[in-house]
């Protein structure tokens, strides 16, 4: 190991990346996380394209799909019409996700702590000091704030955010109907929302509603919203009882980070630098793959931490996750009313050319672009088709 030490805040995907890069890299490496293991958490159940590459550079990948299900369709509907999409989705839960990427983390020598509520932290030209809730330090040379929607440590430190800009919330039910594929809903009802379905090992589903916070006002909305899904699916599934179910949920930054994510021995990773996606709500691949860049640029620049040797952090973000999320941000501008996605609906469930080229977009093969704008489909519909292969 190397006598530099790191200081992970978080152990999520995104933290959790972090440390295994760092580890293999040879730098002592140590993790805080705030809940215990197999913590149950909001989001992120789901493992697309992208996290699946992640996982496969991490060499997790495999054990992972171990435990997973293979989810072979997405399907969307709306109440005029529907389509599928072969998929290569998996879907697992959070808690048994989570704890598989901190049990790598401490299987290649790393520590984990749990039950960790880092409340103060302290940067100086010789290093970092973090002090958790009951008053005990921890000495390293350089941290990573991986805290995911909460940013007060972050703050505490300089850094500044944008308001949240989705709500979600989520919960758990039996399995009953045996579904197998991601179902998606463009409801009428939900406005500029959309509700999922999905199964998730165990006999279970995961249930959700997303919508965009800057056109409501959450707290006057999401109870006639979550009455309006539950409604759709005890109709068409006999799924009953939903009400009485723990519901949890959140709010996200979607879009990408504009602003730097980088001070003095400290680096910005996951939700901390808004890496869920404007429209799906998908933010788990980019979370681990931040997690993977901040890794191999502080093992690169040690032991040197200071802004301007971290600066590789910012630019590779901005170089590899800018024109992805830019097509996210305008396919949502886009999909922002009932009307526009209808319109799309029905365009997709009778174009073979647009579907396809809808499976390459969410296999990361296409810009999200080239058929969730207006411009996009004309093209799709106009031009030959793209091998996308």
């Amino acid at each position: 190991m190397s006598s530099q030490k790191v200081l992970v805040v978080g152990g999520g995907p995104a933290g959790c990346a972090t440390a295994l890069t760092l580890l293999k890299n040879g730098i002592e490496t140590e993790v805080y996380e705030l809940g215990n293991k197999y913590r149950e958490k909001a989001c992120g159940d789901c493992l697309a394209a992208d996290a699946q590459q992640a996982l496969r550079s991490l060499n997790v990948f495999d054990k992972i799909c171990l435990q997973s299900l293979v989810l072979p369709t997405l399907t969307f509907m709306n109440q005029a019409t529907h389509f599928s999409l072969q998929s290569d989705l998996y879907s697992l839960q959070r808690s048994v996700f989570d704890q598989i990427l901190r049990d790598e983390v401490i299987t290649w020598g790393g520590k984990v702590y749990y039950g960790k509520r880092i409340q103060d932290i302290s940067i100086s030209p010789t290093g970092v000091v973090l002090e958790d809730s009951k008053g005990e330090k921890a000495n390293g040379d350089c941290v990573v704030l991986a805290t995911g929607a909460s940013n007060s440590l972050a703050q505490k430190v300089g850094f500044q955010f944008t308001p949240h800009d989705i709500v979600a919330f989520r919960l758990y039910a039996d399995n009953t109907p045996k579904i197998k594929s991601y179902t998606v809903w463009f409801d009428k009802s939900l406005s500029e929302g959309y509700g999922w379905l999905f199964p998730v090992p165990g006999g279970k589903l995961n249930i959700g509603l997303g919508f965009i916070e800057k056109y409501h006002a959450f707290h006057a909305t999401i109870s006639s919203l979550k009455d309006s899904f539950f409604k759709t699916l005890r109709e068409k599934y006999n799924l009953t009882g939903l009400e009485s179910m723990r519901t949890l949920g959140g709010l996200l930054r979607t879009g990408l980070r504009r602003s730097s994510a980088i001070k003095d021995r400290v680096l910005l990773v996951g939700e901390l630098v808004n890496t869920t996606y404007a429209l799906t709500g998908e933010g788990i691949g980019k979370a681990l793959q931040s997690g993977i860049i901040a890794g191999e640029v502080i093992a690169k620049a040690l032991p040197d931490y200071s802004a301007s040797s971290l600066q590789a952090y910012d630019e590779r973000i901005r170089k590899d996750f800018t024109s992805i999320y830019d097509g996210y941000n305008q396919a949502a501008s886009f999909l922002s009313n009932s009307l526009s996605t209808s319109f799309s609906m029905f365009l997709f469930a009778h174009s073979n050319k647009l579907r396809s080229r809808l499976e390459a977009i969410l296999q990361e093969r296409a810009d999200p672009r080239d058929c969730l704008s207006l411009s996009g489909i004309a093209k799709t519909l106009i031009f030959p088709a793209t091998d996308y292969s």
